[in-house]
């Protein structure tokens, strides 16, 4: 009888380590499929829409990344995201900022103020006239440019472009081309001119007021410098000394140690021996 109980216990305890490794096989299987599903669908997603991962093709010299169709990616989100309103703000906000860099460097490059109306809004096209009339105006020394502005504007723009000039030759003659108009020019050209040179002497150019504080400005920087020169020449001394003894250091440390002439150490030892002190 307990022969039996023993057999039939075994017999249990094997059945349920079958069970065991048999549900550990099926559950594995399943978190497998699902994550082949889950992989599937996420490659179906990507080939069916428009705004995709960029896809990196690797070249010997350099890496050509793949562009984003533009054209179809309204169509491509969903209607529940476009229509939220914090979406919407943030695509409003890219857009802007991505169509404000393209059209501004297009300016630039071509010199030509009419590619401002491809902004969206007459305030972001007039802006775009104003900043750009400047920027070509004083990059180019071309005034002609300052004619697309507003009266107080092409005052401001026409002295930048002679003050660039006069900061460019060192001359504050430059800016006698504006005639009665000439000290808005001055003020900048010899401000630029004074802190680029850190000469107090062309402080001289402004106004009693602006003078002062341009004079004490440079001395105060000028002695800025000075104490920084300073430190950065103690230190260079303070790296040489430490160099110099870490090279005595080394050399000292490569000395050959000089050995006793043969005999020597006998000599010695006999030496000792005959002069031990009486009643050892």
């Amino acid at each position: 009888m307990n022969k039996f109980l023993k057999v039939l216990v075994v017999l249990v305890i094997i059945l349920f380590l079958v069970w065991l490794v048999i549900s550990i096989l099926n559950r594995f299987s399943d978190n497998h499929m699902t994550a082949d599903d889950v992989v599937s669908s996420a490659q179906q997603d990507v080939s069916v829409g428009a705004i995709s991962a960029p896809s990196v093709v690797e070249d010997d010299t350099n890496f050509v990344e793949s562009t984003l169709d533009l054209s179809d990616a309204a169509r491509s989100i969903k209607k529940e995201y476009t229509e939220d309103p914090e979406f919407r703000l943030c695509a409003h906000e890219i857009v802007s900022t991505c169509l404000t860099t393209a059209i501004n460097k297009r300016v630039l490059e071509l010199g030509d103020l009419s590619i401002c109306d491809d902004f969206l809004t007459d305030q972001t096209r007039e802006s775009c006239r104003i900043t750009q009339s400047n920027q070509l105006a004083r990059e180019r020394g071309d005034v002609s440019y300052c004619n697309n502005l507003s009266e107080v504007q092409q005052l401001n723009c026409r002295s930048e472009v002679a003050a660039v000039k006069a900061v460019a030759t060192k001359n504050i003659a430059e800016c006698d081309a504006l005639g009665e108009q000439r000290e808005l020019c001055v003020d900048a050209a010899a401000q630029r001119l004074a802190y680029n040179t850190l000469d107090a002497s062309w402080c001289e150019n402004l106004s009693e007021g602006q003078r002062t504080f341009c004079v004490q400005d440079i001395e105060a920087q000028i002695k800025e410098s000075q104490e920084q020169e300073r430190i950065e020449a103690d230190f260079a001394r303070e790296q040489e000394v430490e160099r110099q003894r870490l090279e005595q250091e080394n050399a000292a440390a490569n000395i050959p140690e000089i050995s006793a002439p043969a005999g020597e150490s006998d000599r010695s030892e006999t030496v000792e021996e005959l002069t031990v002190p009486k009643g050892v």
